[in-house]
């Protein structure tokens, strides 16, 4: 635990705005065997990554976060145990990156709140909303190519996703200048 929360606190004070996806999910399963000592059973975790975009630029700690909002959220307010699900591929002309749980889901009115906020500014900086500072880094490092869409539901069965497409064409691109 000592040695994941180490590698967690080295990655995040590591300068850059972009990472390779392979070294994000990397950090992402430290997190979740971090999170798995707190909430045991209750939480469980997989993965579904093409490996064609592992070595490409996503912006850093941004899968982290969408991982992070899944436990945070999805697993508050009940005992049941959660599932969350990462679904990295490519879609047409777009990577897509997919946080997925069956958590509580989201109020409809909370959700639309959401949404209104990942559309509005082009630039959102805010300390209270992940979701918002996440699409905003979306939008500069991509150019304004990037999307991001979220999904939820309470009703059975509940669940929640968040889903991030970039443009290949971007990723490739974004690879060459950060790094």
């Amino acid at each position: 635990m000592v040695s994941a929360l180490g590698g967690l606190l080295r990655y995040s004070i590591k300068g850059g705005n972009l990472e390779a996806l392979e070294v994000e999910l990397k950090c992402v399963e430290k997190y979740i065997f971090l999170q798995r000592a707190r909430f045991g059973d209750r939480l469980d975790f997989s993965a579904s990554v093409d490996d064609a975009l592992l070595p490409l630029p996503v912006p850093k700690l941004g899968l982290l976060s969408l991982v992070e909002n899944s436990i945070v959220h999805g697993m508050r307010d009940s005992a049941q145990r959660v599932h969350i699900r990462v679904e990295c591929g490519i879609q047409g002309e777009d990577a897509r990156i997919c946080v997925c749980d069956d958590g509580s889901g989201i109020a409809p009115e909370r959700l639309e709140e959401l949404r209104r906020t990942l559309e509005a500014a082009p630039v959102v900086l805010s300390q209270s909303i992940g979701l918002g500072n996440l699409a905003s880094r979306l939008r500069i490092l991509y150019k304004g190519r990037a999307r991001m869409r979220i999904e939820s539901s309470r009703a059975a069965p509940s669940h929640t996703a968040v889903e991030l497409l970039i443009p290949m064409e971007e990723l490739r691109n974004a690879q060459d200048t950060d790094r």
